[in-house]
């Protein structure tokens, strides 16, 4: 009878439930916002990295032990089958001639290999005599030979030769489970992979009739937008502003954006597109259509022979780690649905870094990773690339745009629809909505913008006194948004370093740029130290540019030294720094806290990982005040 599931199981499975549906567990379930949703995967990671590390430690522990038992069985195999050379050995008092030891030593090699063929020739005629038999319970079975009597299979030759292999079967199965939970890969994916389970695992192809296969395929036009045309809405790219919007009163950082629409001149209305969870305050965020989009509107009207598309949003996915959208459909399909456009088809076009777009079983809806997913088809959605939503499509699959830390590069997806069921009037702050007769009805004011929050993160430039250092209190961190209005610290996000001088050396700007071989984003890190295992390179550029620099190993290890602001990250080619040459990418230090004691006892993770114990985070807080904040200036000696 199977055990009861360990509490670690438990909990990870109730994560997933979570995520995969999309809402709270409980008597009143309700949908999940965006922070809830990064709080359980970020919990999904945790409990699936203890599941992998006690599944590793299960399958080692069995496997010495295994080996240790094989080893014994085999050193008293060798111990029988080496006596009479033992006893001849001693028979002569070891004075035998070495001729006559190697006679005696090939005399067992000859036994042993006689054993071995006789072990096969038995084999042999078991494997004839099972498959006499078989045939024989076939006939029986097609009653061609019904009084005969099948004999019985065989029983294996060696007992112990089968429960040794039944157990390597076994330890094996253990170390695929292993291997299968370090590439984030579930048994059960597997299966739906092969044919064997159910759905479909990520990036597998659903096995979905032809027709739906077309419609999902027919949807997405590579190079829909080139030559001239791209090249201005690269420009109208790298020009906007994108805001952050409240969904439910919260802000979705993961996913600044802008909005357009083509404006009624004489009325002053532009077209209105809502959500189920968009703030009403944040209706009149909208600007006049620019020409770039303007065209690419007229473009998709003439090659879709649609109603010409009088909104755009511009989705802004500023890096591939944190600005991604979860899978979802895009609205709550309802036929005479007076408040939603749900129908018509959205035109779906991509500038800058390739991301795909993924479609999805609707059972998928609220992920954000590809792990768990029914990945039924994805499109590339390299730049210029179209993806038209249609109607049908929107109703059957759900779709989004997953996490993807390998890419660096900004991606802006402009969203094109045909709006007509509402408009509103951003000056004059009313909203109108499509009445049953087809008409407008009155103006329903807008609810007033909330005031703007405190900004959240450090800026690259802090205006400081002429010497460009001032020490950190209380009220300053609130002010800088290092800590919230109930003095929790903000800043979690953490990187890790080899080497404590290392640090130092960077939150002194003696080392102008932290170099990595690959980029992440921009913005205030803590610093953390791992180990103390210095590069020869790195020691080098140490000894070279800070020749005076503490001792080694005078400074601990598994500390946070500090909080620094790293600037966007910049080829290594391009730097005018001798750290320049050790690695790929440079981010420039634009201030930093050297905390005047470390905080210590603080594991890492490689990258770029979150501070999450209450303890620590208590710690860092307390040595944020009173520290000394320091600006560097580019070309600050």
């Amino acid at each position: 009878m199977p055990g009861r599931p360990s509490k670690l199981s438990r909990a990870l499975a109730d994560v997933r439930l979570q995520l995969k549906s999309g809402k709270t567990r409980g008597q009143n379930p309700r949908d999940l916002d965006p922070d809830e949703i990064a709080a359980l995967e970020e919990t999904r990671g945790v409990l699936e990295a203890k599941g992998k590390q006690k599944a590793k430690e299960r399958a080692i522990s069995r496997i010495n032990a295994h080996t240790t038992s094989e080893a014994d069985r085999v050193i008293k195999a060798v111990e029988e089958a080496s006596k009479p050379a033992n006893t001849y050995f001693d028979a002569v008092g070891g004075a035998g001639s070495s001729t006559d030891l190697r006679l005696q030593g090939k005399a067992l090699i000859e036994r042993a290999k006689e054993k071995d063929r006789q072990a096969k020739r038995q084999a042999t005629e078991e494997r004839r005599a099972a498959a006499k038999a078989e045939k024989q319970r076939q006939r029986i079975k097609r009653g061609t030979e019904t009084d005969a009597v099948a004999p019985a299979p065989p029983t294996a030759s060696s007992p112990r030769l089968l429960e040794h292999l039944l157990y390597l079967h076994d330890a094996t199965a253990e170390l695929i489970a292993c291997l299968r939970l370090e590439r984030g890969i579930s048994e059960e994916s597997e299966n739906e992979a092969d044919g064997s389970g159910g759905g479909d695992g990520p990036g597998a192809p659903a096995e979905l009739p032809e027709d739906e296969l077309a419609l999902i395929r027919n949807g997405y036009h590579p190079g829909f937008v080139e030559g001239q045309l791209l090249a201005d809405m690269l420009r109208l790219t790298d020009a906007g502003a994108p805001h952050t919007f409240l969904h439910r009163g919260k802000p979705v950082k993961s996913l600044p954006k802008i909005i357009y629409g083509v404006r009624d001149e004489a009325t002053g209305e532009y077209p209105l597109f809502r959500t189920g969870k968009q703030d009403k305050s944040g209706w009149g965020a909208v600007q006049n259509m620019p020409e770039p989009l303007l065209a690419v509107a007229a473009l998709i009207e003439e090659k879709f022979s649609v109603p010409r598309p009088n909104h755009v949003w511009a989705n802004y996915y500023l890096s591939g780690a944190e600005y991604w959208i979860p899978v979802h459909q895009e609205q709550a399909f309802s036929r005479n649905c007076r408040n939603f456009e749900s129908e018509g088809t959205t035109f779906i076009v991509s500038v800058g870094a390739s991301r795909p777009l993924i479609i999805t079983d609707l059972a998928s809806k609220g992920a954000t990773d590809r792990a768990g997913l029914n990945v039924l088809a994805e499109a590339p959605m390299d730049e210029g690339a179209l993806y038209a939503l249609t109607g049908p499509l929107n109703v059957k699959y759900a779709h989004g745009v997953p996490r993807d830390a390998s890419v660096a590069g900004r991606r802006v997806t402009y969203v094109f629809r045909r709006v007509e069921n509402a408009v509103v009037n951003p000056e004059r702050r009313y909203y109108r909505e499509l009445q049953k007769g087809g008409t407008l009805g009155p103006q329903i004011p807008l609810p007033e913008e909330p005031a703007a929050a405190p900004q959240v993160g450090l800026p690259n430039t802090i205006s400081l006194a002429p010497t460009r250092e001032v020490k950190l209190n209380a009220g300053l961190l609130r002010e800088l948004g290092m800590v919230d209005d109930s003095g929790r610290l903000t800043q979690l996000r953490s990187t890790t370093l080899i080497e404590p001088l290392l640090a130092l050396a960077l939150l002194r700007n003696i080392k102008k740029h932290e170099m990595r071989p690959k980029k992440f984003p921009a913005g205030p890190y803590l610093i953390h130290v791992g180990g103390a295992k210095t590069p020869p390179g790195y020691k080098d550029m140490l000894e070279q540019e800070w020749p005076d620099h503490p001792p080694y190993g005078s400074n601990p290890c598994s500390a946070i030294y500090g909080l620094m602001y790293l600037e966007e990250p910049v080829a290594a080619e391009s730097l005018d720094d001798p750290w320049a040459h050790l690695s790929t990418w440079g981010m420039r230090g634009a201030w930093g806290i050297e905390f005047e004691t470390p905080v210590l006892q603080v594991a890492g993770a490689r990258g770029v990982w979150y501070l999450k114990d209450e303890t620590l985070i208590a710690g860092v807080q307390q040595a944020l005040v009173g520290a000394t904040l320091r600006t560097f200036p580019a070309g600050s000696p």
